[in-house]
């Protein structure tokens, strides 16, 4: 769940950076973020930025464990240069592998972020759109939902 409410944000930021003023007074368009999270598309990528972090997470804990244990090692055999030698080696590999993770995170995010920015911007310039919002966050209008046009193109993206 907590992933799913992470890619959720993602793509709301994303298309967010697709809405404004429309100020020209061309076509809007809008974008069902909750229809568009149900897709098949963007649910493969939820379950697979899940299973990669599931995996990660399991790596990550087994190396705090590790350095949990050379840590509390360490502590027991005070002066002893390589224990603490050993619990230094064992908080580098855990930091390393965080931050790992996390760059790896950012990365999907970014990646999830842009396909879904590149298929709202797609649809909209071949719909004569001047501007795309979040149906979520419209509260009174009449603009074309573009939701199902913005989820073909995601899928043919990836094909």
């Amino acid at each position: 769940m907590k992933n799913f409410k992470r890619v959720s944000v993602v793509i709301l930021a994303g298309s967010l950076l697709l809405t404004g003023c429309n100020q020209g007074g061309g076509k809007a368009g809008t974008v069902d973020m909750m229809k568009l999270m149900q897709s098949p598309e963007l649910k493969t990528i939820s379950q697979s930025m899940m299973t990669q972090d599931k995996s990660a997470q399991t790596e990550l804990k087994a190396a705090y464990d590790a350095m949990q244990a050379a840590n509390s090692a360490a502590q027991k055999a005070k002066g002893s240069s390589s224990a603490q030698a050993q619990a230094k080696a064992a908080q580098a590999k855990f930091s390393g592998m965080m931050a790992s993770f996390q760059k790896q995170q950012q990365s999907q995010q970014a990646e999830l972020k842009t396909d879904v920015t590149v298929a709202i911007e797609t649809v909209a310039k071949s719909k004569g759109l001047s501007v795309v919002y979040v149906k979520q966050a419209v509260l009174y209008g009449n603009d074309e939902d573009v939701t199902k046009d913005v989820i073909t193109q995601l899928q043919n993206a990836k094909k």
